[in-house]
């Protein structure tokens, strides 16, 4: 959405990926291990950026700036890990990694996606931001589910409003439709799913249908305190 034509007309900034620029176009320390020297390039938006709070705190960043964190129920991100990194071809996803997801059983698959985000930081990653709205002001915390949701289209306003983006109500409804899960899956709607796909099913809660007990009992022993410091419960 932030790279549509859209936003460019409306604020004169393209997107930066700076993991674009990388060998490999991954950046393959931990989350928690994310730090930059340098100021990434001005008048950008940067996205996405995946790292810690506080490595974010301690990037050189301008006086004036907006950031905003789109947070998940944490499950619902290992269930989308599992059948991305099964299932497409994505980035940072390794022949044989790919190989053990789709010969192993759906338990011991999950519970392996789960320990490599243990592994790469991201629960505690995950964490640092819970409280970051009320340290810095220039950033605004955003639940996914409420994003996609009913009142999504009020959130994307009130967003592009927040990051001093005027979009006229008309650019709007383009923006959305062209951003779409319908439009982005090439015609299904959201529920419908294609485990193929990176648009797989669209929806929350997914998790609830793949948590056996002995997956949820890992999860909980990774990440903690992270479903309810979030309001998942």
């Amino acid at each position: 959405m932030l790279s549509d034509s859209i936003v460019y007309r409306r604020s004169g900034l393209r997107t930066y990926g700076y993991q674009d620029r990388l060998r490999g176009r991954i950046d393959q320390r931990g989350l928690t291990e994310r730090t930059f020297e340098r100021p990434l390039p001005p008048h950008r938006i940067v996205t996405p950026l995946y790292l810690s709070f506080e490595n974010f705190r301690d990037l050189p960043k301008p006086p004036a700036y907006r950031a905003f964190f789109v947070y998940r129920d944490p499950r619902d991100i290992v269930v989308s890990a599992y059948f991305l990194h099964r299932n497409t071809d994505t980035r940072g996803n390794s022949v044989e990694d790919r190989t053990f997801l789709q010969a192993a059983p759906l338990e011991d698959g999950l519970i392996s996606t789960i320990d490599r985000a243990e592994r790469r930081g991201v629960y505690d990653a995950f964490r640092s931001w819970s409280d970051a709205a009320s340290e810095d002001l220039n950033i605004k915390l955003i639940r996914y589910e409420d994003l996609t949701g009913d009142a999504g289209s009020g959130l994307i306003e009130d967003l592009m409003a927040y990051c001093d983006v005027a979009i006229d109500p008309q650019e709007l409804r383009e923006l959305l439709d062209r951003c779409s899960f319908d439009r982005l899956s090439g015609g299904r709607r959201q529920g419908q799913a294609d485990r193929s796909s990176h648009y797989r099913r669209g929806v929350s809660g997914d998790w609830a249908k793949y948590f056996t007990p002995r997956v949820e009992e890992r999860f909980n022993e990774v990440a903690g305190d992270l479903v309810p410091l979030f309001g998942y419960e």
